[in-house]
């Protein structure tokens, strides 16, 4: 009776997810539908990213589920992930002409909904990268303040973390040996404090009566 309701329209989102729970079990004409829905939910997503975030958000959370259930194959469902949306978006719009004022607060928008600043475009560089060929100094400034670096400066971090790693990791092997070290002295000590006084009179740890 769920995948009848969706014949006509969808107007419910918790029925959508109950047929999403049971995809592999529809009828075909319920999951033409179910696509159908499933192709509204990416529009109105992408409508609302800029005007009603938080509308934007609740779309997003049922695309994510869309993805996950199967309603497309793997390469169609990882475009209507929310984060993929929002980063094609984003390089689309800095890419394109800087046509009105709202245009770095749109940046923002796709940035603060997960647009990934570094991921590389077309021919491969970043859009930070591109901004300052450009001096596209507002846009690269924006960019940077949710995180996008340059190719060089991401190596450069990543190798910072790899030699902060190491060195920990060798503080607490020393740490470690340190550690077994005086363990064992620890050890020793107290093997001989626990011999017998005839064995330690012959080591000449105890002096005899009169020497």
């Amino acid at each position: 009776s769920l995948f009848e309701y969706t014949i006509d329209e969808w107007f419910d989102a918790e029925i959508f997810e109950l047929c999403l729970a049971h995809y592999d079990e529809a009828p075909a004409d319920a999951r033409v539908q179910m696509r159908a829905f499933a192709n509204r939910q990416h529009n109105a997503f992408v409508g609302a990213m800029y005007s009603a975030p938080d509308l934007a958000d609740a779309y997003g959370i049922l695309l994510e589920k869309i993805a996950a259930a199967g309603v497309f194959d793997d390469e169609v469902s990882r475009e209507y992930l929310p984060r993929k949306i929002c980063t094609d978006a984003l390089q689309k719009l800095v890419l394109g002409p800087e046509d009105d004022s709202e245009y770095l607060q749109k940046i923002e928008t796709l940035l603060t909904h997960g647009a990934d600043p570094n991921e590389p475009v077309g021919d491969g560089n970043s859009l930070l990268c591109i901004a300052r060929e450009n001096d596209w100094t507002d846009t690269a400034a924006v960019l940077e303040k949710f995180g996008a670096k340059l190719p060089d400066e991401e190596q450069a971090e990543a190798d910072a973390l790899a030699a902060e790693e190491a060195r920990k990791a060798e503080e607490a092997r020393k740490a470690e040996e340190a550690r077994n070290a005086g363990e064992a002295r620890k050890a020793e000590e107290a093997a001989k404090a626990a011999e017998p006084k005839s064995s330690r009179i012959r080591r000449g740890t105890v002096r005899k009566l009169g020497e």
